[in-house]
Parts: C-alpha cells; sequence; structure tokens
C-alpha cells in the first residue's frame, strides 16, 4: 500500500501489543524503541521515533494477576525522511536495558541486521511504499480570453509525474486576480501580466489559516475526478488564475 509522506500521519498510530502471564512476565527494565527503516537491503534504520509505552510488565500490578499486557505505539510520523516511491517498515526494536538501546542508536552502519547482531530484538510491520505530492503538473485554458458569461473554456492539465499516475485525482478551482495586476497578450497569444504574477500561498484544510482558500475568493469548479478536462465553463467579468491539485 502506498501512505502519503505529507498527510499519513493521519492514518493512525503504528502499535504492538505484548501479553504475557505470571508464569512468563516481560521485566520493566526491558526497553522498546521504534523505527522507520527502508525495506531494501541492506534496511538502513532511518529514524528513531518517539515511543510510548502503556500498561505494565508486571502482573502483580494488574487487576487479572493472571495476565499483563504492555501497548507499544508511536505518533511520530516522519514523511520528511521518507523518499517517493521508496518502500519503508515500522520496526520495534527490544533490548533489556535503556543502555543496551543507546549503545544501538551509535552503530554504524544502522541497520535491522547491525542491530539484531548487537543483541536486539526486532519485530516488523507491512511494508509500505512512500507516496509523494505529485508534481511537474501543468494547466492550461482555450482560449485564455473571452467574454464575461458567453465565452466557454476548456481547462485541462497534464504532465503530472507520480508513483501511482493512474489513480490521480483532479479538482480545479478559480481565483480572482489581484485588480493591480493588468493582463495584455503578447505576439503569440499568451497572456502576460503586469507587474509579474506570484502565485499565493493556498491552505487547503485549515479553515482557521487567512490563507484559507475560500478566504481567497477561490470557487470550486470542478470536485475530484479522474478527468484531467473540464469543458464549456463560463466566467463572470473578471480577471482570475486557475488552480488544479
Amino acid at each position: 500500500s502506498a501512505v502519503s509522506t505529507q498527510r499519513g500521519g493521519e492514518l493512525g498510530d503504528p502499535i504492538a501489543r505484548v501479553v504475557g502471564d505470571a508464569g512468563c512476565t516481560v521485566p520493566d527494565a526491558w526497553t522498546w524503541q521504534w523505527a522507520l527503516v527502508e525495506e531494501a537491503a541492506p534496511s538502513l534504520v532511518r529514524a528513531f521515533l518517539t515511543t510510548e509505552k502503556f500498561g505494565s510488565a508486571d502482573a502483580t500490578e494488574t487487576a487479572d494477576s493472571d495476565n499483563f499486557e504492555i501497548t507499544l505505539s508511536t505518533s511520530d510520523f516522519r514523511g520528511s525522511r521518507m523518499t517517493p516511491g521508496t518502500a519503508y517498515y515500522y520496526a520495534l526494536f527490544m533490548m533489556t536495558s535503556q543502555e543496551g538501546m543507546n549503545q544501538l542508536e551509535e552503530l554504524e552502519p544502522l541497520t535491522v541486521d547491525s542491530m539484531v547482531a548487537a543483541g536486539a530484538a526486532v519485530a516488523r510491520s507491512v511494508p509500505f511504499v512512500a507516496d509523494g505530492p505529485p508534481t511537474n503538473g501543468l494547466l492550461s485554458s482555450d482560449p485564455v480570453t473571452g467574454e464575461a458569461v458567453t465565452t466557454k473554456f476548456s481547462i485541462s492539465t497534464s504532465g503530472w509525474i507520480d508513483e501511482d499516475e493512474q489513480d490521480l485525482l483532479y479538482s480545479f478551482f478559480r481565483f480572482p486576480l489581484d485588480p493591480s495586476i493588468t493582463l495584455s497578450t503578447d505576439g503569440s497569444g499568451r497572456l502576460v501580466a503586469d507587474p509579474s504574477f506570484t502565485m499565493p500561498h493556498i491552505e487547503w484544510y485549515d479553515r482557521a489559516s487567512p490563507d484559507y482558500w475560500m478566504k481567497q475568493r477561490g470557487t470550486s469548479l470542478k470536485i475530484f475526478s479522474r478527468s484531467k478536462l473540464l469543458e464549456d465553463v463560463t466566467m463572470a467579468a473578471g480577471s482570475y488564475y486557475l488552480v488544479v491539485r
């Protein structure tokens, strides 16, 4: 499966549970550490992750004196440490002491094999592929100028690069251009902005942000779909810039 390097942390935290009983306890001194690991050999450890432990390994401290359970999780998502298109997995390492875990983190090279050779036990998650945001997309309008309400514009997008380009969905938006910017056409019919136009930052998720797309008077022209083409679009009087995401 693919996990977004930008929003993958919203999918939920990796969780491991250790269950035992009075005859098979786990000493509280044992130390646990989640890590992000690159799947391909030599399985480099790309990041150690903040690890949270809940429960007690001492059966005498639980409500059920015959059983115990500890839960180990991490909400430390490191999309910035992932390379789009590369496969990773989460690994949970265990050492019998914090000192031993500290020594593991200083190993060179830092790989799963080197940590196991130094005495660590390890459990692995199902691998996943890091899916970065699509890149290199282009957006065009035909024609680039027209009459308010009557001219029908065709808006299209192309050139996107992504690990799963065939599964991409596209949504089109229109934003009013700053009235201080004047548009004209050059000899080839291309629009020229004076002064030059710089794309402003657009916040798509945080409604409280001053850059939220609706606060910038954005208008949705088409919700997400697989179609790269939007036809027969009419516009009110004014100058606009178009956005696809």
